[in-house]
Parts: structure tokens; C-alpha cells; sequence
């Protein structure tokens, strides 16, 4: 991999990350909230044990798949990303290439590095 390439997925990962790990922290916070709530009200019906059990097995279901849909919204995010930073890396080696001359080469080392 380039360092330009690298560099570039550095700064992309440094702002992709905050909004991914904010999503995982709501998803998280509301979780935990919904599960404090339900668990008070199933311990009155079923008690401890059983209230317990079900709501720790009901919510890390809604957590899981609240996670599912943020790993989701990731990868897509990750994929246009990467497509915008193929074409930002392609495509001034591409016009490079379009005016080949005896430095070309260089010059495209140069731009990917």
C-alpha cells in the first residue's frame, strides 16, 4: 500500500470513526435504558431470576441488531469512500499515462507515494 494511500485511509478512518463509535454509544445508552425499564416491570410479574434471564436475552438481541445495522451503514459508507479514494489516486496517474513521456513513470511514483 502507498503512503499516500495510507494517509488517505488514515484521515477517512479519523472521520468515520467518531460518527461510528457515537451510533454504537446511542445504541448502547438506549439499550440500557429500555432494559433497566423492562427489567423493573418483569421482576414485579416473574421475579428475579427469571426477569433477569429474559430481559438480558431479549436485549442483547436489540443490541446486536442495533449493531447489525450500524456495521451495515459502515460498510457502505467504507465503500464509497474507498471508490472516491480510488478514483482521487487513478485518475491523475490515469492522465499521466494519457501524456506519456520519458518522466512518466516517475512522476507516477511520485503522485502515488
Amino acid at each position: 500500500m502507498t503512503s499516500k494511500r495510507q494517509e488517505l485511509e488514515t484521515k477517512l478512518l479519523q472521520l468515520v470513526n467518531p460518527a461510528y463509535q457515537s451510533m454504537l454509544g446511542h445504541i448502547r445508552a438506549k439499550t440500557l435504558d429500555d432494559f433497566k425499564e423492562a427489567l423493573d416491570k418483569a421482576i414485579e410479574r416473574e421475579g428475579f431470576a427469571v426477569a433477569v434471564h429474559d430481559c438480558t436475552q431479549s436485549f442483547m438481541l436489540k443490541f446486536d441488531k442495533g449493531c447489525e445495522v450500524c456495521a451495515a451503514k459502515l460498510s457502505e459508507l467504507t465503500t464509497l469512500y474507498e471508490g472516491q479514494l480510488n478514483r482521487a489516486l487513478s485518475e491523475p496517474v490515469e492522465a499521466l499515462l494519457d501524456a506519456a513521456s520519458d518522466d512518466t513513470w516517475p512522476a507516477a511514483r511520485e503522485l502515488l507515494q
